[in-house]
């Protein structure tokens, strides 16, 4: 989508507004040759920005780009008024403290408010909800016995004393 449409008075910025208004699901990637309206394509959460004069060296990473994303292979939370997307391979486990989420990569940890029901919903069935207050990665355990999971860190075990 451009942000300057060359027909109509609208562009993009209002038609994505109008978009997200009516609840449509989908990637808005913009094309365009105005960097001006960079920070105004990220409110309405542009999922990439491309310059016209990058369209032949960056189009087919985009596209890419959109194609994973599609397949669900990243997990996507609000955290500290950004939004962090999180390849879900990577996800170790998850572990919640309340309303406050707790994700747990090799490289990195990331915290958000929100339920471990929702996240076992979006996670799908990758993830075992192993006790009240852990997903575990089911790609990244590496043994378990009885009531035991060692993931690929024993993090997880030794938070909770399992």
């Amino acid at each position: 989508m451009d942000v300057q449409m060359e027909q109509g008075t609208d562009d993009g910025i209002r038609a994505a507004r109008e978009l997200c208004r009516r609840g449509e699901k989908g990637l808005i990637v913009y094309l365009t040759g105005f960097i001006d309206y960079v920070q105004t394509g990220y409110e309405v959460r542009a999922f990439r920005y491309l310059l016209k004069s990058q369209v032949t060296e960056k189009l087919s990473q985009v596209l890419a780009d959109v194609v994973r994303e599609l397949s669900g292979e990243f997990f996507s939370f609000k955290s500290g008024g950004q939004w962090v997307r999180v390849d879900r391979r990577q996800i170790l486990f998850l572990e919640s403290d309340r309303r406050q989420i707790h994700l747990v990569t090799a490289a990195e940890e990331h915290g958000y408010y929100g339920s471990l029901d929702e996240a076992q919903r979006e996670l799908g069935e990758r993830f075992l909800r192993c006790h009240k207050s852990f997903l575990v990665n089911v790609e990244q355990i590496r043994r378990y016995s009885g009531m035991q999971i060692e993931a690929a860190v024993r993090e997880c075990c030794r938070r909770r004393g399992c």
